[in-house]
C-alpha cells in the first residue's frame, strides 16, 4: 500500500437505491473506493439522518453558524462530555508512533541538511 493518499470528491445522485458516478481518468479499472455518503440539501449543505425521529437536521459546518451564546456554548459542552474516549489498540498506537518516529528523523535530517546549505 502506498503512503501517499488522495482524496477525490464526486458528486452525484442516488436513482433507483443505485449510485453511479463518472469518475476521472486518472482512476485505473479495478481501483479500490472508499464511498462515504453525505446527504446535501439543494444549496449544498449537509445534512444528517436521524432514524430515531425520520427528521433531517442541518448540519452547521461554518463558524457563522455557531452558536456563540451562553446556551450555545452549553449545549455544545455537554455533547463534547458526552463524548466517549478514542480508545486504540496496540497495533494501532504502535503505528503511530513509528511513524511520528519516522517524521520526527526526516524532520530532523530535512533540519541537517537546511544549515548545511546556509
Amino acid at each position: 500500500m502506498e503512503n501517499d493518499v488522495g482524496a477525490t470528491m464526486i458528486r452525484t445522485v442516488i436513482r433507483d437505491g443505485q449510485i453511479s458516478v463518472n469518475v476521472p481518468g486518472t482512476f485505473e479499472d479495478g481501483a479500490e473506493v472508499l464511498v462515504q455518503v453525505n446527504l446535501v440539501d439543494d444549496d449544498g449543505d449537509q445534512l444528517i439522518h436521524d432514524q430515531s425521529n425520520e427528521e433531517q437536521d442541518r448540519v452547521m459546518l461554518g463558524e457563522s453558524d455557531w452558536d456563540n451564546s451562553s446556551e450555545g456554548i452549553a449545549d455544545w459542552l455537554r455533547w463534547y462530555d458526552s463524548l466517549e474516549p478514542l480508545l486504540v489498540e496496540e497495533p494501532g498506537e504502535l503505528a503511530a508512533e513509528s511513524a511520528i518516529s519516522d517524521w520526527d528523523k526526516a524532520n530532523q535530517r530535512a533540519e541537517q541538511i537546511a544549515k548545511e546549505w546556509q
